[in-house]
């Protein structure tokens, strides 16, 4: 193991089917301080484009097997992101309301990749060799830049086996999602 990879896990593939499916594929951009590099590039103590215009360093960088054998592929363009992105089915996406009825009390909500599923063009494809989901982690939950126009978010490591844990961010129940990305994403 090299000391850039100190803080690094790598879940063995043999344990897919208990990892959760967060995270970014290899190849996914991410804003760093110095500008945009492929999320497999990133190290610990780097510092990351966080949402509110911050820099917060990463903490470690989790490697895991995706769940299911397969991520969501969103075409570019349709989340303002510059190219295709490949995402864990549980990686949490912050969208805007603009201004929907049903979100009153948020100007911003997370929403699972896998609920984008059916939506513009979004869908779920069989990974056609293993690959990595690259799960950034901070001191505490972060939103970051992905692919140029992407929001993610990035979990707690004092919190890796939890999605959403902070008050400071909204995520809707499943019916929620379905609802409000009908009319979002419509």
């Amino acid at each position: 193991m090299f000391l850039t990879d100190i803080l690094r896990r790598e879940a063995p593939l043999a344990d897919a089917i208990a990892a959760p499916s967060l995270g970014l594929m290899p190849g996914a951009l991410v804003e760093t301080e110095t500008g945009w590099a492929p999320v497999e590039s990133l190290y610990p103590g780097q510092r990351l484009q966080v949402s509110g215009g911050g820099l917060r360093p990463l903490v470690a960088i989790w490697a895991d097997a995706p769940a299911s054998g397969t991520a969501i592929h969103v075409p570019g363009g349709v989340l303002d992101n510059c190219e295709d992105l490949m995402l864990g089915e549980s990686q949490l996406v912050l969208l805007d309301t603009l201004g929907d009825p049903d979100v009153p009390d948020a100007m911003e909500v997370l929403v699972p990749a896998a609920a984008l599923v059916g939506r513009r063009g979004i869908t779920r494809r069989a990974l056609p060799r293993p690959q990595p989901l690259l799960r950034l982690m901070f001191d505490e939950e972060e939103v970051f830049w992905a692919q140029s126009g992407v929001m993610l978010h990035g979990a707690s490591v004092a919190h890796p086996e939890t999605a959403l844990m902070s008050a400071d961010f909204v995520q809707l129940s499943q019916p929620r999602s379905a609802a409000f990305l009908e009319r979002r994403l419509a």
